[in-house]
């Protein structure tokens, strides 16, 4: 199913603006708009090498704000993890070595300056 060299569709920075624009006028200002995951996340999840890629999941934290997470891909299409990702099974399990990543590091508050955002 994957081979690992599959692209995306590549957007413009004007589409991206669309898009983030899109998304603005239907939430409330201050609303999580991007997370940040760092090269040695993106690295641990794919330095097995029968990892083919990264899925990015949606989700809602404590707040009921986005909270993006990644999990690694296999060959097959299937998440790439450790433990249990019931109800249940994925709050009780300690976290270091689980494979699921989520942002530390959300936008707003810690965003790229305007010359760059998709604001």
């Amino acid at each position: 199913m994957f081979i690992g060299t599959e692209m995306g569709l590549e957007i413009t920075p004007d589409e991206g603006r669309k898009k983030v624009k899109k998304f603005k006028a239907n939430h409330k200002k201050g609303t999580i708009k991007a997370h940040y995951f760092s090269r040695a996340v993106l690295e641990t999840l794919l330095a097995n090498s029968t990892n083919m890629g990264i899925r990015v999941y949606i989700g809602n934290d404590e707040k009921g704000d986005f909270d993006n997470f990644i999990v690694a891909v296999n060959p097959d299409g299937n998440n790439v993890f450790k433990g249990d990702f019931s109800v249940t099974g994925d709050k009780d399990m300690p976290a270091a070595g689980s494979g699921i990543y989520a942002s530390s590091f959300p936008c707003p508050n810690q965003c790229a300056n305007s010359n760059t955002d998709f604001a």
